[in-house]
C-alpha cells in the first residue's frame, strides 16, 4: 500500500523543497516507486531543484486543479543523478506569475488533492506519494495533513519556529495524522547533533526522524540532488536516515 508524505513547515525558508526532492531520490534510488508532488503554489521551486525549465505547453498540477486536464498528464519523469538510473515522477506546480495569481485568487476545490493522488498511485503503482507544501498553517495545510500517511515537519533551531511547529503538531494530533515526524534542520555548528534531537523529541512526544546541520556545501547554482552526488557527505548520510525514518 502506498504512503503519503506531506513535508510542511510553519514558516518559509527551512530547506523543505531541498529536503523532499532529496527523500524522493534516495527512495527512487533504492528501488521504490516514488512520485514528488510541489503544492506550493505561491512559491513554485521544485521543478527548478530538478533542473527542470517549465517547458512551453507542459501541463502541471495548476492545470489538473483548474480542470484543464487530468493529474497523470501533468507528470514528469527526472532523472535524479548521472549514474543512478532509478528515475521519479514530478507533479510540477506553474511557476508562471498569471497562473500563481489565478490560483491564489480563483482558488480550487480541495478534494480533487485527494482524488488526484489516489490517481497518481493506482496508475503509476507508486510505493511511496512525497508532498511539498506551502509554509504555514492554512486551508490547504490542513487538508495536506489529513491526507497525510506520515507528516514531516521542518524546521530550524529558533524560538518561533519551535512555537509554530508546536501549534502545527496540535492541530496534526486533533485532524488524526496517523504518524507525525520532525526534522530540525540548518542547526548551526556550535550546537550538537544528538542534543537537539533530544530536546525536540522530548518537547513534542514525536518521532525526530532525523536531526541536519547547516552546510555550505550543497549551497549554489544546482543544489539538486545533493545526496546522490555525494554519498558520504555527513549532510546526505543524514538525509538518508531521515528518507528510511519516513518510508519505513
Amino acid at each position: 500500500m502506498a504512503r503519503i508524505i506531506v513535508i510542511q513547515s510553519f514558516r518559509r525558508g527551512t530547506g523543505k523543497s531541498l529536503l523532499a526532492i532529496n527523500i524522493a531520490a534516495l527512495l527512487a534510488d533504492a528501488g521504490r516507486r516514488v512520485a514528488l508532488i510541489d503544492a506550493d503554489f505561491p512559491a513554485p521551486a521544485l521543478h527548478l531543484l530538478c533542473g527542470l525549465g517549465e517547458a512551453a505547453g507542459a501541463r502541471t498540477l495548476n492545470d489538473y486543479l483548474l480542470g484543464r486536464c487530468d493529474i497523470e498528464q501533468a507528470a514528469r519523469e527526472v532523472a535524479p543523478a548521472d549514474g543512478h538510473a532509478a528515475p521519479l515522477v514530478l507533479v510540477p506546480a506553474s511557476a508562471s506569475l498569471d497562473e500563481i495569481a489565478r490560483m491564489l485568487r480563483k482558488g480550487y476545490d480541495l478534494r480533487l488533492l485527494d482524488e488526484g493522488f489516489q490517481t497518481l498511485i493506482e496508475q503509476l503503482r507508486l510505493d511511496t506519494l512525497i508532498v511539498d507544501t506551502h509554509a504555514g498553517l492554512h486551508e490547504e495545510a490542513m487538508t495536506l495533513m489529513a491526507l497525510a500517511d506520515t507528516l514531516a515537519l521542518v524546521l530550524r533551531h529558533d524560538q518561533q519556529d519551535y512555537q509554530g511547529t508546536a501549534v502545527m503538531v496540535e492541530v496534526a494530533r486533533r485532524l488524526g495524522v496517523p504518524r507525525i515526524a520532525l526534522i530540525p534542520n540548518e542547526i548551526p555548528p556550535r550546537f550538537d547533533l544528538a542534543a537537539i534531537r533530544s530536546q525536540v523529541e522530548r518537547s513534542y512526544g514525536c518521532l525526530v526522524a532525523g536531526a541536519l546541520p547547516h552546510s555550505d556545501d550543497v549551497l549554489g547554482p544546482e543544489p539538486g540532488f545533493f545526496s546522490l552526488r555525494h554519498p558520504a557527505h555527513p549532510l546526505a548520510l543524514g538525509v538518508r536516515e531521515i528518507a528510511a525514518a519516513l518510508a519505513g
